[in-house]
């Protein structure tokens, strides 16, 4: 299950499948003219938000398992993903770099951060047209829900995009390889853009619970 959440970057419903969530037959369907519009809307509002501070809940629902904790992220390439004990999962990403701690074998292992899935909305500006391909967008229910995938992404895999409408705000995201397995990743009392404190994206931290 390490390697599993380690290779989705931990990630990221709202009581919907994320087969519903990306292709639900007649729900939030619009032309052409409006997507393009809603994806440019969504992409401000992504490079607004500089930083976030969140407890998460996220779910696995063919094993059944379920985790929280808590989500600290800063715009161009910080995040830090603490997982509650008795699980105690910690992944500290900074420069590239991405590291977590594997308790059970007493080891930090490393990855880059532009290989995961949230990788390019880490970065310091998002451009879906240049990082990201948008597969669809939907807006129903006070919800948009945007199904994204880019070049060497799980190989072949997607990753679905939740916002609330009014405003616009992240709230949910999904993971699904191409057998629809998936990871839902859901934010808890999210704080936009406030002060977010240098020592919680210490590489070094990794083994450390601040």
């Amino acid at each position: 299950m390490l390697r599993r959440i380690t290779k989705w970057m931990c990630v990221v419903v709202i009581g919907l499948t994320a087969v519903n969530a990306a292709a639900t037959a007649n729900d939030g369907k619009m032309d052409d003219a409006t997507k393009k519009v809603l994806i440019k809307q969504v992409q401000n509002y992504l490079n607004s938000v500089r930083s976030l501070k969140a407890r998460f809940s996220q779910s696995d629902p063919k094993s059944g398992n379920l985790y929280q904790g808590s989500l600290v992220l800063r715009r161009g390439g910080k995040i830090r993903v603490q997982y509650d004990l008795p699980y105690g999962l910690i992944m500290v990403g900074s420069g590239g770099e991405l590291r977590y701690y594997d308790q059970k074998m007493d080891k930090v292992n490393s990855t880059s951060t532009d290989s995961t899935p949230l990788g390019t909305l880490l970065s310091d500006v998002v451009d879906f047209e240049k990082d990201m391909k948008v597969l669809d967008v939907r807006k129903a229910f006070g919800t948009i829900r945007m199904l994204v995938t880019k070049e060497g992404f799980g190989n072949g895999g997607y990753l679905v995009l939740v916002f609330s409408d009014n405003p616009i705000a992240l709230r949910q995201w999904v993971v699904m390889d191409q057998k629809q397995n998936q990871i839902n990743f859901s934010l808890i009392n999210p704080v936009y853009n406030d002060s977010v404190e240098e020592c919680n994206f210490d590489l070094n931290s990794v083994k450390k619970r601040l």
